[in-house]
Parts: structure tokens; sequence; C-alpha cells
């Protein structure tokens, strides 16, 4: 069970997009229309929408069985959601810092430097996978690729919002960690 929805979504509940229904005629559509039609379903209010749902509308629109487009379609629901949370985390307003003492900067100038260029990183890092102990025996597995932060540091994000329960409430927990290589921004 995998739920969506965000305040922001929320908020765009009045600005419904509706997917423009596309005729095959029972023929699978082109990656290109599908993805198309996923990115106008997760602009619109997709609050409590599944997965699941979400194929099911694609298969409604398009007329036609997606079963074999069934990974594909997640995989572009998962870039949608990316790229939400990347809008997000671009949006929240960046804390100054005062300016260190001289000797703290020195001492931070001399630190760890990574000897791994972030082109090779990218290229030859593999999944980064964490497994989060939810309680009661149920765990989670959150698994990042190698990506670069704006920052310009390289590392892993790995996010997921996952069901949990809490004294018979059902809730959504949102879950992301950011995992720098230290020493990557220099």
């Amino acid at each position: 069970f995998f739920v969506f929805g965000s305040p922001v979504r929320s908020a765009m509940a009045e600005e419904k997009v509706k997917t423009e229904k596309v005729k095959t005629e029972g023929q699978v559509p082109s990656d290109k229309d599908l993805a198309k039609a996923v990115k106008d379903i997760m602009s619109g209010d997709i609050e409590g929408m599944t997965k699941k749902k979400i194929i099911k509308k694609l298969e409604e629109d398009f007329e036609c069985d997606l079963t074999e487009k069934k990974e594909y379609i997640k995989a572009e629901i998962q870039k949608c959601l990316d790229e939400e949370e990347e809008e997000e985390e671009e949006e929240e307003p960046k804390k100054r810092k005062a300016p260190a003492p001289k000797a703290a900067a020195n001492k931070r100038s001399r630190g760890t430097v990574c000897t791994l260029s972030k082109e090779d990183f990218l290229k030859k890092a593999p999944p980064l996978k964490i497994t989060v102990d939810m309680g009661e025996g149920n765990t989670v597995d959150l698994v990042g690729q190698p990506r670069l932060f704006s920052s310009g540091s390289y590392g892993y994000y790995l996010n997921s919002k996952v069901p949990f329960t809490v004294d018979g409430a059902d809730l959504t927990l949102g879950i992301g960690c950011n995992c720098i290589v230290v020493g990557s921004k220099k």
C-alpha cells in the first residue's frame, strides 16, 4: 500500500488537470504518451491515490491493458515524485550561517577530500540500500541511486512514503535520507 500526497499537492486541488483521453484502439501507447499522461495525473490532486489506481486510470484513458508497461509507469510516477521533492527542497529558504572563526575555517579547509571524481562516482557507485525498522517486525527498504546535489556535493538521496499506524490511527510517514560523500564538494 503506497499513498501519495502532500500539502503542496492538496493546495493544487483547485487546479486539477485532466488526462487527455487518447484512443489507441487496444494498442499500447508509446512511452512518450504514457510519460505525458502520468505527468498530467501527477500534476493534479492525487491525495489518496496509489500506483495501482494511477495505472488503472491510465488503462481507462488509453482503453487498453498496460500490464507490460507497469514497471515503466511506476518509474515515471517515481520520477514525478522525485522532481516534486527537489522542487520543495529548492523552495525552502537558505539559512545564512554566521562566519566561522578563523581557526575553525582553517581547520575545515584541511578536511577530508574525496579522491573520486563526481563523474566516476555517478557512473560506478552501486545503489545504496538502507533498511528502516518500523517496529513490530516491519521493515522498509529505501534504495537510492548515486546523484549530484545542487550544492555540488554528491552521494545518495533515498525517500519513500509508507503507511504507519500509531494508536490505531493510519498515517503516512514520509522518510527521506541524504547520504553525502564527505569531501565531495571540493
